[in-house]
């Protein structure tokens, strides 16, 4: 992460002074321990980093966006359902390939921010982003090839927030990430990210021992949708999971058998 700080403070004209390397290092440990938060220059610099805007990541006051900025950037606006809709309509726009590039940014920047800052920080832009990821891809106009695109990267984002939530100690938000998530997946034709979705789920519902017994339906649920998707990564990750809620369970002999099936299909 010191790299990437140093080298967009590089790219930037003119170039920002940062801290020694060392001294970096030792203030994003604290960052990411959530001991404090980054100031200038360096919250700039991680919203470079990512892609995201600074009030997104740090939720600082942002200016008031200009209606043509609205969509889909709506990360600072109230009622945001609302204002998505009244817009789409009088606008009738069209989602495209574009559309479908943002929200996989959109997923994977999120991926990186949540590497490296507290799921406190995170939560609320991660809801947010799935929020209008939702919203797009209900009320616009789009090809069905697409919509099953939009689909699965609202998937994608539905994963990452519950993740985040989880994080964060929110697991009734994490509950419902993941199931907007797995309904995406489902709709978009996604088998390996629908299985990575139910194995998240599962993983999530271990640490209470009263939805142990539902974690393990969804983590074996995990293992069906996964062989069906010819993903072998899919298949390692839920062979994975399903080992680690039999363990959690205290179920050796099977989480036993779950890790035997993970090491072949990881040298198959």
């Amino acid at each position: 992460m010191a790299r990437e700080l140093r080298a967009a403070a590089s790219r930037r004209v003119p170039p920002v002074p940062v801290a020694h390397p060392e001294s970096l290092r030792r203030q994003i440990r604290g960052w990411e321990a959530g001991q404090h938060r980054p100031s200038e220059p360096y919250r700039m610099l991680y919203a470079d980093v990512f892609g995201l805007s600074e009030e997104e990541l740090f939720d600082v006051p942002a200016p008031a966006p200009l209606l043509e900025d609205r969509l889909p950037d709506l990360t600072g606006l109230p009622e945001i359902e609302g204002v998505v809709a009244r817009v789409m309509a009088r606008t009738g726009r069209r989602l495209g390939a574009a559309t479908v590039a943002a929200l996989q940014a959109r997923a994977h920047a999120l991926r990186l921010a949540d590497d490296v800052l507290p799921g406190g920080d995170l939560v609320e832009v991660a809801n947010r982003q799935l929020d209008q990821a939702v919203l797009l891809h209900r009320e616009g106009s789009h090809p069905a090839s697409v919509g099953r695109a939009l689909l699965c990267h609202v998937g994608e984002i539905a994963q990452v927030a519950g993740w985040i939530a989880a994080d964060a100690g929110d697991p009734a938000g994490a509950e419902r990430a993941y199931q907007v998530g797995l309904s995406a997946a489902h709709e978009g034709g996604d088998a390996a990210l629908e299985s990575n979705l139910l194995g998240s789920h599962a993983y999530l519902l271990t640490g209470d021992d009263r939805t142990r017994r539902m974690a393990l339906t969804l983590a074996e649920a995990a293992t069906t949708t996964a062989a069906a998707s010819g993903s072998a990564h899919a298949r390692a990750l839920a062979w994975d999971r399903l080992a680690w809620v039999h363990a959690r369970m205290g179920a050796a002999a099977q989480a036993a058998r779950a890790l035997v099936v993970l090491c072949y299909v990881e040298t198959s």
